[in-house]
């Protein structure tokens, strides 16, 4: 009789252990058709605009104004009939429409006419627009192709906050040259939260300068 006890409980054991196990796969999976999750998750919104730009062309100590146009993310400025010596300057109302901040680490400049020792392109940012100067040798930025670190670290702007860039463009190519040189520098501002990195959170500001010659 002891020895059928034992035998009993050694088969009834295992049959509750599986029948448990049963039972807890059946609840679990009924519990899984059964689940509904609602919420909104809100991240904010980043929003970086152009909110004003002005042009002014230098030319042997004579100043005129350059035609442009230009909306929230992009300006495009063209120059015909250029001389060999001359700058562009630019300046720009950056607004944070969005109500996340706003951060910039680098800049990017693309450019089929060699920026270097006859083209170069200055820029500097200033929080207050009586802080202005125009000072090209002064600015942080002299920018090169490709990637521009921005230094010391980043630039930042808060919602609902102004920041003033501005860009000089100094041209000085060879005057016994037929042609003006024609070409285009174009430069992006990829802006970005913290939130995310740059390629899922960009919020990109396209400037172009077109030489039409």
């Amino acid at each position: 009789m002891r020895f059928r006890k034992n035998g009993i409980y050694m088969y009834l054991y295992p049959t509750l252990i599986i029948l448990v196990m049963i039972s807890l796969s059946i609840g679990y999976s009924l519990w899984m058709d059964r689940m509904n999750v609602f919420g909104t998750v809100y991240t904010g919104e980043l929003d970086i605009d152009f909110n004003y730009v002005c042009t002014e062309y230098l030319h042997c100590g004579c100043h005129g104004e350059l035609t442009y146009t230009w909306d929230e993310n992009n300006i495009n400025i063209e120059i015909p009939d250029s001389p060999s010596h001359y700058a562009v300057v630019l300046v720009m109302e950056i607004f944070n429409d969005g109500s996340e901040y706003g951060y910039l680490n680098s800049i990017y400049l693309e450019s089929d006419i060699e920026i270097g020792d006859k083209a170069r392109v200055y820029g500097m940012f200033f929080r207050h627009e009586e802080d202005i100067f125009f000072d090209p040798e002064s600015y942080p930025l002299n920018f090169h192709q490709a990637w521009n670190c921005l230094s010391p670290n980043c630039i930042s702007q808060a919602p609902g906050e102004s920041i003033y860039f501005v860009l000089i463009y100094i041209f000085d190519f060879d005057c016994s040259c037929r042609n003006d040189p024609s070409g285009h520098v174009n430069i992006r501002l990829p802006w970005h939260t913290l939130k995310c990195d740059d390629g899922g959170w960009s919020d990109n500001q396209i400037i172009e300068l077109d030489i039409i010659s």
